[in-house]
């Protein structure tokens, strides 16, 4: 953690020195990105272990309803034992939902704070040598 602490704040100081704007503005985003990634890391945490916790849900009714099928049919309770797996698949399903809209918002957070900085400066640099300078 330490070398990249180090490796940010040389690679910032060694942007302020050639473009202090640009300097500013990246750092400002990165910092925010950082913020950002924090303050979601454990909402995003406990996604992923709820959606563990359904998977492994899912797999114990669907294992007692199979595992019992002749029981389940005996006792006509086939209904019942595809009911019951379906709420657990129906929860399953709404959970990595909402991890799958966690991680995207992950992947904005990164952009933001990895490749937009990278790129405005490119376009900066790109629009100072149409200009000659």
């Amino acid at each position: 953690m330490r070398q990249i602490a180090f490796t940010f704040v040389a690679a910032l100081v060694g942007l302020g020195v050639l473009a202090p704007a640009a300097a500013l503005v990246s750092g400002a985003l990165v910092m925010l990105a950082l913020t950002l990634f924090a303050l979601l890391m454990p909402g995003l945490a406990a996604r992923h272990k709820a959606v563990l916790l359904a998977k492994e849900e899912v797999a114990r009714r669907a294992g007692a309803a199979f595992g019992g099928i002749r029981d389940t049919i005996a006792c006509a309770a086939e209904d019942r034992a595809v009911g019951d797996v379906a709420r657990a698949v129906d929860d399953e399903v709404a959970l990595t939902r909402s991890l799958a809209r966690a991680t995207a918002l992950r992947s904005l957070i990164v952009f933001i704070g990895g490749s937009f900085p990278s790129s405005s400066c490119w376009r900066q640099r790109l629009g100072c040598c149409g200009r000659g300078i």
